[in-house]
């Protein structure tokens, strides 16, 4: 997908392929099919939708010589107006040579010479090759997943085709392989012997194995059902009451090693999917700074996706597609001897003869529960089919799974076709506004039998400039961020504080805060508790109004009927830090309310200040309250002594609530060096010092600071706004001052 730079930005979820430019998208699924995926989002600054469309026949072959006349686009379910069309095709050089060489035979030959094409044949560069300069190359990474022997020889003989049959000359490859960790066996390179000698050391690469063995797991349960049904005998035979205690026992020290079993089953795969998809995550990262479409080729033996992992995998999705990176998806276990949903039939047929036992004997154990409990992870175990998550993760992001065959040549085939031809359509959404919400798109052909590959659509939110992940929660949040005016339906405070440590100059504390009484609650289905559900998002830029990070938090949140008043008496309180280089910034805060579909945002402007070699003082820290510390707060730069400060966000302060105000701040000296003693005070009311002071500094730390803290009493200050103004200087006449605004209330 190309950009159009317009007044309005996007982030899109989009059926497209930037073909040019800096562009984020990547291709069309190979499947038109719904998978009932998380849509996937990533940014691009438009106001045009670019839109790369991949057409097959039912034969499976790409589709040829269409015009934008073929084609129609719909956003939502309304026809949207194609502004602009064309052809993308990336031809192989000798065959740009072939239809080159024709068309020069075409012009030279004379026209009685008509039907013999040999005429002129000997004039024209018939073998003539076209530079590589003249073909746009194309960027594949390979990533190899943990593999058996078996896995790892296709792989390598599927990555060998494509060296063999599919590679062009300049095209850059990058080879990865996947364990615990991700290893990068070959940065991109255009040398195939290189890429050769990668290929095979990703197939000869050790794989730490995940050991969980399920028939164990499912002899233990067999042996457990025997033992319930022995005892459930014995409950109604009197003379046998001994014997039925011990067998009780037994069972019971049974039913905790199952327990176990399912435990630690349960955490390995969740083990597996993160380690999947934090390396793939890593790869896309560095494929999203090479400009153009990107094709990754997957080989695995599965996915795995239980539900801890799931958020993960769709960021893995969400961030493919925003980088445009197409995952082409490859089973490499081939043709299997068993079907991949073996492993659920034996675990759906077990836990439906333990409730067919259960009801024919009238005996329920492991602490009531109920027997559907047995069920209900096989919707884990059906994930561990490899066309569940990996055709997910394939076709959402554009690409296809190759599976069910040991002969991957005619998928690396037309793995290369998606790489170099496809059709650009244009259009202009009709409603360009950002509002979070995602937004539908298909595309259909005017001609019968076609299949399209097209992504099914976007979320209206602004781009993610940082590279930082846009997770499904954030949507909403972003949106209200980027709105003409500033949502006031929730009212926030946020501030930014630089406390520049020795060993972390650019430590910034972040905190927003949000009223609970503003948080709108419902009651859940029967009526015993309330819920609500809020999202804080943080977003900086620095000077020129470059994003340069986000940070986010999702909170559920649930109260019961009678706990609920006291729930909304409070604050919730985000707090992150964030590392900055020197220099201005400002911070974007939102909070949006689920239930209530409302928000709150704020924006204020701090600064960072830099270098170890001068006295320099923290941000002046105005104190809400104070808590004695826990000692879970670590190294928190607003830890002072045995308490921990929360500061004042901007709410006035009260003179018959608080008749004294409270400071805090750090005093660092050059190269560590702490030579400040005192620190002058001032408080200003419109440019007039109204009162000034001075206060003694304490000794520095052995990390070089000087903390303190004061106050200041404002019992007989009138209402209105002022600034607290602290100074210091040190004993070679370096002078530091930094100052903070509050206002006092009637």
């Amino acid at each position: 997908m190309a950009i159009e730079k317009r007044s309005i930005v996007l982030l899109l979820v989009i059926c497209g392929v930037a073909s040019t430019g800096n562009s984020l998208l990547a291709q069309e699924p190979q499947e038109t099919e719904q998978d009932g995926s998380q849509p996937p989002v990533f940014g691009v600054e438009a106001a045009t939708v670019i839109l790369d469309v991949v057409v097959r026949d039912k034969g499976g072959r790409v589709v040829r010589g269409l015009s934008a006349e073929d084609f129609e686009v719909y956003e939502d379910g309304h026809r949207q107006d194609v502004t602009s069309f064309r052809m993308v095709d990336r031809k192989r050089p000798l065959e740009q040579a072939a239809e080159r060489a024709s068309e020069v035979e075409k012009a030279a030959a004379p026209e009685d010479s008509e039907g013999d094409p040999g005429a002129a044949a000997s004039d024209g560069p018939a073998n003539e090759a076209v530079p590589e300069s003249a073909l746009e190359p194309s960027v594949i990474a390979f990533v190899f997943d943990r593999l058996s022997a078996s896995g790892r020889d296709m792989a390598h003989r599927a990555a060998d085709a494509y060296l063999r049959d599919g590679y062009v000359s300049g095209d850059l490859v990058s080879v990865y392989a996947l364990n615990l960790q991700l290893r990068v066996l070959q940065s991109f390179t255009d040398d195939v012997s290189v890429i050769m000698s990668a290929f095979e050391r990703a197939a000869s690469q050790a794989n730490t194995p995940f050991t969980h063995e399920m028939e164990k797991t499912r002899e233990s349960i067999a042996d457990l059902s025997r033992q319930e049904s022995t005892l459930a005998r014995l409950a109604g035979d009197p003379g046998a009451t001994e014997q039925a205690a011990q067998l009780s026992s037994r069972v019971a020290v049974l039913e905790t090693s199952v327990r176990a079993m399912r435990a630690f089953e349960r955490l390995e795969r969740d083990q597996q999917g993160y380690a999947t998809t934090n390396g793939l995550l890593a790869v896309i990262g560095g494929l999203a700074q090479v400009p153009g479409r990107k094709t990754l080729v997957f080989f695995s033996e599965g996915m795995v996706i239980p539900a801890n992992v799931q958020s993960q995998f769709e960021l893995v999705v969400a961030e493919a597609n925003r980088a445009n990176v197409s995952v082409y998806a490859m089973d490499a276990g081939g043709l299997r001897a068993e079907s991949p949903l073996q492993e659920s039939v034996l675990e759906l047929n077990q836990a439906s003869d333990r409730g067919v036992q259960a009801q024919m004997t009238g005996f329920v154990r492991e602490n009531g529960a109920p027997l559907t409990r047995h069920l209900e992870r096989n919707e884990d175990i059906v994930r561990l089919d490899p066309r569940a998550g990996l055709g997910q993760l394939a076709r959402a992001t554009g690409g296809f799974l190759i599976g069910d065959t040991n002969d991957a040549k005619k998928a690396f085939r037309r793995i290369e076709e998606d790489m170099r031809f496809h059709y650009v359509l244009t259009y202009s959404p009709t409603d360009p506004s950002y509002d979070g919400r995602f937004r539908s798109i298909s595309v259909r052909m005017l001609q019968s039998g076609l299949r399209v590959q097209a992504r099914k659509g976007y979320f209206a939110v602004p781009p993610a400039e940082a590279g930082v992940p846009v997770r499904d929660f954030e949507l909403p949040a972003l949106a209200l961020l980027d709105r003409a005016t500033p949502a006031q339906d929730l009212p926030i405070l946020a501030g930014a504080f630089s406390f520049p440590e020795k060993d972390r100059p650019g430590l910034v504390p972040i905190l927003v805060e949000v009223p609970m009484a503003s948080v709108s609650y419902v009651a859940d289905e029967d009526a015993s508790d309330y819920e609500a559900e809020l999202t804080v998002l943080v977003r900086v830029r620095d000077a020129n109004g470059t994003e340069v990070d986000r940070m986010s938090e999702n909170y559920p949140l649930s109260a019961s009927m009678a706990a609920l008043a006291k729930a909304k008496q409070g604050t919730l309180l985000f707090y992150k830090e964030a590392r900055l280089r020197p220099g201005q910034y400002s911070l974007e805060a939102a909070a949006y309310d689920v239930v209530a579909d409302k928000g709150g945002t704020r924006q204020i402007r701090f600064d960072v200040k830099g270098g170890a070699e001068s006295l320099r003082l923290s941000s002046l820290v105005l104190v809400r309250r104070m808590e004695a510390l826990d000692g879970s707060e670590g190294l928190s730069p607003l830890a002072f002594e045995d308490v921990l400060i929360y500061p004042d966000l901007g709410a006035p302060f009260s003179r018959s609530e608080t008749p004294t105000l409270g400071y805090y701040f750090n005093v660092y000296g050059a190269h560590g060096r702490t030579g400040a003693q005192t620190a002058t005070v001032a408080v200003e009311h419109h440019g007039q010092q109204v009162a000034t002071g001075q206060g003694a500094l304490g000794a520095p730390s052995a990390a070089g600071r000087i903390q303190h803290a004061g106050v200041l009493p404002i019992g007989d200050l009138e209402p209105g706004e002022y600034s607290l103004a602290i100074s210091i200087a040190d004993d070679r006449g370096a002078t530091a001052t930094q100052r903070t605004a509050f206002t006092i209330a009637r």
